[in-house]
């Protein structure tokens, strides 16, 4: 029995102090610098050479919606909303992909817990309209990124490494992550 061989794209929604080489470059080099500086490839214990373009989109109480890029610091309230994933680049290929968006646990203990957020398969890209798109229901359903209270800056894991070894997925072939942190509490 053959197995479909499944692209994985990451989605990870994360907490860390990165310094990015230009807040809105999107090269592939610039995607794979800002994960490097975040230490994710090496937390996820896999290798992250970017070939095509994640676009995340997330959407507001408004219906507006923004893209985010990877590394950019979001307010929890701005992540209430499942995002809508987007794939661009040369030879992105129809599919099918995979879609995770994991919390490695914060960057000082990143084994403290590994939370997943959203795993969804069967993900096909339509290159005659540019539309990305699902035939299936996702696995785990987007559950929105709350860090706890007081706790240690978290980004947004599970054994992805295993998970993709163990399903034969190879390595990533996009990315983007955010920064998401409990709210601030107002002064009293």
């Amino acid at each position: 029995m053959h197995i479909p061989k499944f692209y994985t794209v990451l989605s990870i929604a994360a907490l860390s102090l990165v310094k990015l080489a230009g807040a809105h470059d999107t090269s592939l080099a610039s995607v794979k610098y800002a994960f490097q500086g975040a230490h994710i490839p090496e937390d996820l214990r896999l290798i992250f050479e970017p070939k095509i373009h994640l676009k995340v989109t997330y959407f507001l109480d408004d219906r507006s919606t923004f893209d985010v890029y990877p590394g950019a610091p979001l307010a929890r309230h701005d992540t209430a909303y499942p995002p809508m994933y987007n794939v661009s680049g040369c030879h992105v290929g129809a599919g099918p992909f995979v879609v995770t968006m994991i919390d490695p646990g914060p960057q000082l203990n990143p084994n403290i817990t590994q939370v997943r957020h959203f795993l969804g398969g069967d993900y096909y890209y339509n290159e005659l309209n540019g539309v990305f798109y699902n035939r299936t229901p996702a696995v785990t359903e987007y559950k929105q990124p709350s860090p706890p209270r007081n706790s240690d800056p978290h980004r947004l894991y599970f054994d992805i490494a295993k998970f993709a070894y163990e399903t034969e997925l190879g390595d990533p072939i996009a990315g983007n992550f955010v920064l998401v942190g409990p709210e601030v509490q107002a002064a009293v």
